[in-house]
């Protein structure tokens, strides 16, 4: 068909385009490409253009791309904060940016729909080139946390996000999650501010009071449609299948490599019989602060509990079935490099090994907290 000039094609996911002219896509210069689903790519025409297009696309006369993104890009800024609810353009402004100014880096922060690496991580990308979306940047390194939300795990997440700060350089701009109200999501928020140093916080509606410490730009969204709970679920799932391919089942000795984000293994056994009152116990071990308890019948209330914490002279009791963790999402890292994400398939506890969905030449592997049903749905998972 024929596309006139000034004219912007929006195609909807999932989707291909093949031009005669180049079109501008979040400022890339594009003669082809595919829109995955759940994304919508606004293609701008200057000139009439012969275009062949497969899926679902909506035309609209003049450009897409809002006013205050082009100013914005003007400004020079060099380091770029954003802040806005789920699906208000943030990922597609920081592709702007990339394509616009002499920002290279992108920190991919959004740990449940990471486009960088994968669901459950923070990336950190770079530029080289054109691109049209955080997923065609090469990847300089990605900070496994093991959540899809920040809520609850602040503090591993801070500690990835400082990680990738340092590497980020004088110029980067960070994508963020929408979790923005809320006494938690507000300190969660500042942390990371603080942490990154922004000259700016590009804000996507509502700029809330406690920014007003720092200097903001409000911003217009794009946003043609936003995706439910469903798609995004099948947008991870899609995500994980891409790097669990060509993984490998691997038997590991846990005393050859080295555990995170997780105490297992770290204790010394513990056999006593006072556990045994309560159920059976497959394996107990007793770390500087903290005893495990591996068990399939462990029957113990608050007041038994407490007791245990008393006896043993530990700050917590952690009590696990071993049949929840199979299927447990882990990073897999080795030396400074991360490898692909991996699953927990079996824990031989005595024998101190593990059996994995992963690489043999992981030298690293970070325990996550959840695992994926048969639906590829997360599933959260109480990990000692």
């Amino acid at each position: 068909m024929r596309v006139e000039g000034n004219t912007t094609l929006l195609l909807i996911g999932p989707g291909k385009i093949r031009s005669s002219e180049p079109a501008k896509v979040f400022g890339a210069s594009v003669r082809e490409a595919e829109v995955p689903e759940g994304k919508v790519y606004p293609f701008f025409f200057q000139n009439d253009a012969e275009v062949q297009v497969e899926g679902t696309y909506i035309l609209v006369n003049g450009d897409t791309t809002p006013e205050s993104w082009k100013r914005f890009a003007e400004r020079g800024y060099e380091r770029v904060f954003t802040f806005g609810d789920t699906d208000s353009g943030k990922s597609s402004f920081c592709v702007y940016l990339l394509n616009s100014t002499e920002i290279r880096r992108a920190i991919d922060a959004d740990v449940g729909q990471s486009d960088v690496a994968h669901p459950g991580t923070m990336g950190l990308g770079e530029a080289r080139g054109n691109v049209f979306s955080l997923s065609q940047l090469k990847i300089v390194d990605v900070a496994f946390v093991g959540v899809i939300s920040p809520s609850g795990f602040e503090s591993r997440c801070l500690r990835g996000f400082s990680h990738l700060t340092k590497l980020a350089g004088d110029k980067a701009v960070v994508d963020t999650t929408g979790w923005i109200r809320g006494r938690r999501a507000r300190e969660y928020k500042l942390a990371k501010i603080e942490i990154f140093e922004p000259d700016v916080i590009a804000c996507f509606g509502e700029v809330p009071d406690y920014l007003s410490d720092y200097e903001t730009a409000r911003l217009d969204s794009f946003v043609v449609k936003k995706r439910d709970r469903e798609m995004r679920v099948a947008i991870r799932g899609r995500r994980y299948e891409e790097w669990f391919r060509g993984l490998e089942e691997v038997e590991v000795d846990v005393d050859r490599v080295r555990l995170r984000n997780t105490t297992m293994f770290s204790g010394t056994p513990v056999s006593d019989d006072v556990l045994e009152s309560f159920g059976e116990v497959l394996y107990a071990e007793r770390g500087f602060d903290f005893l495990t308890i591996y068990s399939r019948s462990f029957d113990a209330g608050v007041e038994a509990i407490r007791f245990l914490r008393e006896y043993f002279g530990v700050a917590e009791v952690n009590v696990v079935n071993p049949d929840e963790l199979t299927g447990l999402i882990l990073g897999l890292r080795k030396g400074g490099k991360y490898l692909s994400p991996g699953k927990l398939l079996d824990v031989d506890l005595k024998g101190r090994k593990i059996k994995i969905l992963g690489r043999r030449d992981a030298e690293i592997i970070e325990f996550g907290n959840f695992r994926l049903d048969e639906e590829r749905r997360e599933v959260l998972v109480r990990v000692p």
